[in-house]
């Protein structure tokens, strides 16, 4: 599979996997282990991480990323291609915080959003007042009809 299609209908419901990377057995990050789609966010959770990624996979329509860094994680958990053709953010955490970096994610996301025409971008279980008041500020709406404090971007 190629990046051209990898947000295709076609994909939409597979389970395939691209591959499962860990720092045990790292080998690099290239267009034959992960789709280039997912390079920029990889690399902004690697920078945030001081480049010590714990885990990196793109596997049944989830990408996961984590590091660490002075004893402290970050985490991303993105899924995309589900049945409602959107991208969903279900986990976010940050290292370094109040710098920027999920302007800089959501700023990716939306790029991503408009080259593979996916319908929406949610951010999942906004929790914390400080995420919700993002979530304001940039332009998405909570979705009053589910009882999930979920926020979205069309």
């Amino acid at each position: 599979m190629t990046d051209k299609d990898f947000f295709s209908k076609e994909h939409l419901c597979s389970n395939v996997s691209w591959n499962y990377l860990q720092t045990k057995h790292f080998k690099s990050i290239n267009r034959q282990t992960m789709p280039s789609v997912f390079f920029e966010i990889i690399g902004l959770f690697a920078k945030d991480g001081n480049y010590n990624l714990r885990s990196c996979y793109c596997m049944h329509n989830i990408l996961y990323i984590g590091s660490y860094y002075n004893k402290q994680e970050n985490d991303f958990m993105l899924r995309y291609n589900d049945p409602i053709h959107q991208l969903t953010v279900a986990r976010v955490q940050f290292i370094h915080r109040r710098c920027g970096n999920m302007t800089e994610l959501y700023e990716i996301l939306k790029k991503i959003q408009r080259k593979y025409k996916m319908d929406n971008i949610c951010i999942e279980n906004v929790n914390t007042d400080e995420m919700a008041n993002w979530c304001k500020k940039n332009g998405l709406r909570k979705n009053v009809d589910l009882p999930l404090n979920n926020w979205y971007w069309k």
